[in-house]
């Protein structure tokens, strides 16, 4: 304001500064803490969706062991034993405590095994009080599910133990019965899965991550107060049907689901690899969002003040200009006064942006993790997913070596050195089988870093080659490699190299359904400067709407694929300062090609 002013001007002029940076106050603050929500929830749907990927993972390192053990020898021979006797007691409680050793190896919590009459004969919890040898769940629903379907999976209250966990089951047959189409069903093997390690990962300081099933009944949670409350209202029908033994088995009614405050949490849920299982992920962004809306009062008022008083002190200057030269100077002087106090202002503001830049760098510092951890969380879903058939390609020599043994012994008993040392080279070999398969499977396996270094191509697509190997067996598909790659170096890190042809390759294998003559082509070929490593098929192709999303994440046309394969291939790819990209060629089939640097 000038000197001289009336009351009366003075008092307008402060209405209308008050009034506009009111007015900017309220804006900016609204915009801030709407784009603060925005935020708050992509980094929740990435959360869940990492919180999912995490959780399929874990539910496919545990599905592979009922398929493994069904298969065993000693499970087999112990369901042929019959009754527990003194006689075969010894082999039961060997059973028992080899079941205990893979329990503890798996982090599985219980591992037993049920006979056709639904008695335990064999558990890996047989030294504790709780012990589960003895007890019958013939009434049990994953008891009857298996011996049903061959297969069955349920959440469930334990009857012994009163711990709530996924139970895995599967039926096992006798081998070689004379009817082959309806085999005698000798009993089920069971693993029950309990999610506390997960449940402890899940935690955070402002989130809370929890699974509910179809009925919206919390299952798995972070938080151990939700469990068994239904997030939705529940008739009478439906609390006694999901209490009872043939669903979750409680002694006391379901709970309800705490009420949030929807103005200061955010949630986000996906689908999970069970059917009717939803990963949920509720975020307390009160304090950020109100940091948000502050700061945006703040900036909002400070500008409403500069603007207002620009504009008001430009006005008055100007009316004043026609007066005296005292009554200028004086105005020239507040007008500086003011402007060194904006300015102070404004410094200050600067240097909280200046803050805000270096949260936003450890913001970014974190995302980076956050990838990384994306990308061992792929590598653990994709071997997973292979694990049942490099359990098959483990079984087969393991099968082979205790044929040779059997013949070994025989052969020695004969004095037949030369028999038994031939014998005795076929196991070597098949050892040296198994130890590569299981070479491989530590060295795809591993957390590695992301520094690039010069790498055999040759050994990176032996490596993928050896993990897919079981399954393009299964489906027939018959792989054919062009160009030479035994002599080509490239720029590259060996497992996430390895990662990158595994997801290529499982894309190109799932791409053949139901294809005749089913065929995938690795060609090799390079120049002075680069290696292109050409996975294609000869499948269906895809379709143009998918290849407008190709590389989006999140978006895929499988039925319970996550959409991050091709995201964090070609971002793998990038790091190694190569390339992922889809070749476009005319015919049926899909192309992609990955462009790497060649190493001198």
């Amino acid at each position: 304001m000038i000197i001289g002013e009336s009351p009366r001007r003075i008092v307008r002029h402060a209405l209308i500064v008050a009034i506009v940076s009111l007015a900017c106050a309220l804006l900016v603050g609204e915009v801030a803490a709407r784009l603060a929500r925005q935020q708050v929830e992509q980094r929740a749907r990435t959360d869940v969706a990492l919180r999912a990927a995490m959780l399929r993972s874990e539910l496919d390192r545990h599905r592979s062991l009922p398929f493994v053990l069904g298969d065993d020898a000693e499970v087999l021979a112990a369901l042929r034993l019959g009754e527990r006797t003194p006689q075969t007691a010894a082999a039961f409680d060997a059973l028992s405590a080899r079941f205990e050793r893979l329990a503890a190896h798996a982090g599985a919590t219980t591992v037993y095994l049920i006979d056709a009459s639904g008695r335990t004969i064999a558990a890996s919890n047989w030294r504790t009080p709780a012990s589960f040898v003895g007890e019958n769940y013939s009434f049990r629903p994953y008891f009857r599910g298996a011996m049903t379907e061959g297969a069955a999976e349920f959440f469930t209250l334990g009857t012994v133990s009163h711990v709530p966990g996924l139970y895995l089951a599967r039926r096992i047959d006798e081998r070689g019965a004379a009817d082959s189409s309806t085999p005698a069903q000798l009993g089920v093997i069971v693993v029950k899965v309990q999610f506390d390690a997960l449940e402890v990962q899940w935690h955070g300081a402002d989130d809370e991550a929890f699974v509910t099933d179809a009925h919206g009944v919390v299952l798995i949670t972070s938080e151990p107060a939700w469990r068994f409350t239904a997030t939705r209202p529940l008739s009478s029908g439906e609390q006694s049907l999901l209490m009872s033994a043939e669903h979750l088995g409680l002694d006391t009614q379901l709970g309800s689901f705490p009420i949030v405050d929807d103005a200061t949490h955010v949630s986000a849920a996906t689908a999970t690899g069970k059917p009717g299982w939803t990963v949920h992920i509720l975020r307390d962004a009160g304090k950020e969002l109100t940091t948000a809306r502050v700061s945006g009062l703040a900036i909002g008022g400070l500008g409403g003040v500069l603007l207002s008083l620009g504009v008001l002190a430009a006005i008055v200057v100007r009316a004043r200009q026609r007066t005296m030269t005292a009554r200028r100077e004086a105005a020239r002087a507040e007008l500086e006064r003011q402007v060194d106090e904006r300015t102070r202002e404004l410094s200050e503001t600067n240097l909280r942006l200046l803050r805000e830049v270096d949260e936003r760098a450890r913001a970014e510092a974190s995302l980076h993790r956050l990838q990384d951890e994306l990308v061992q969380a792929n590598k653990l879903a994709v071997l997973g997913q292979i694990s049942a058939g490099v359990a098959h390609e483990i079984n087969q020599p393991l099968s082979a070596i205790r044929s040779y043994v059997d013949n070994t012994r025989a052969f020695l008993a004969r004095s037949d050195v030369r028999k038994a040392g031939s014998n005795l080279d076929s196991i070597a070999s098949l050892t040296d089988r198994i130890g590569a398969i299981t070479q491989e499977l530590r060295t795809f396996s591993r957390k590695s870093s992301a520094t690039p270094q010069p790498v055999a191509l040759e050994a990176a697509i032996a490596g993928a080659l050896l993990l897919m190997s079981s399954r393009l067996r299964a489906r027939s598909i018959k792989h054919v490699r062009n160009g030479q790659s035994s002599a080509v170096r490239v720029i590259a890190e060996r497992a996430r190299l390895e990662q990158v042809l595994v997801n290529l390759l499982q894309n190109a294998a799932d791409a053949l359904d139901g294809v005749r003559e089913p065929r995938i082509t690795i060609d090799v070929h390079s120049d002075a400067d680069e290696v292109h490593v050409e996975i294609s098929d000869n499948g269906p192709g895809i379709s143009v709407a998918a290849l407008e999303a190709l590389f989006t994440p999140f978006a895929t046309s499988k039925p319970n694929g996550l959409g991050l394969g091709l995201v964090i291939s070609r971002d793998i790819a990038v790091e190694f300062g190569g390339r992922l990209e889809y070749l476009r060629r005319p015919g049926p089939g899909a192309t992609f090609v990955l462009a790497l640097r060649r190493a001198p």
